[in-house]
């Protein structure tokens, strides 16, 4: 395993909200990103682990340590598989959506976010994303969303890959 480290303070701050609160899913992040061109979900899926190699966040887990959470970076880690769903109304849509956000993410139990891909029932191709709000706030989920398609559209059109972000471990230890 990697170097263990300290939450940083607004980590801290979250981690009291999952401890005291009735309703978990309130440390965690929901969002979904759609786009009104077909995406080749295959070639995402490439650059998912892409942006996992390039986004330390998505590397990011947590344990217990002698009752204190502890956080580090997985070396490595790809995903093989990203479920894509397809939705024939709103209201399905909708109603997956709103259940699954429902659904804590075990970030103590190596499940610091799900992600789904999905073909919407107007015919957007999209991206469910849902993080602990350990892993991410809103902006990181705005980079992650820009980064990956950014990714994306290199793979797409045999470009350049953006450049690389900051990597948060830098973060953390400064």
């Amino acid at each position: 395993m990697s170097e263990l480290y300290n939450l940083i303070p607004s980590q801290e701050n979250i981690y009291t909200l999952v401890k005291y609160s009735f309703h978990k899913q309130i440390v965690q992040v929901p969002s979904s990103v759609s786009f009104d061109y077909d995406i080749d979900f295959s070639l995402l899926l490439k650059a998912l682990n892409i942006e996992i190699e390039r986004n330390d966040c998505l590397r990011l887990r947590f344990k217990e340590v002698d009752g204190v959470i502890k956080e580090y970076f997985l070396p490595e880690y790809k995903i093989h598989r990203v479920p894509v769903l397809t939705f024939n109304t709103k209201e399905e849509q909708e109603k997956y959506f709103d259940k699954d956000a429902q659904t804590p993410v075990y970030f103590l139990k190596d499940e610091c976010y799900r992600i789904k891909f999905f073909r919407a029932y107007n015919g957007y191709s999209g991206i469910y994303f849902n993080v602990s709000h350990l892993v991410m706030d809103a902006m990181g989920i705005f980079i992650f969303y820009t980064d990956l398609m950014g990714v994306y559209k290199a793979l797409a059109t045999g470009s350049e890959l953006p450049p690389p972000m900051f990597r948060y471990e830098d973060y953390i230890k400064s």
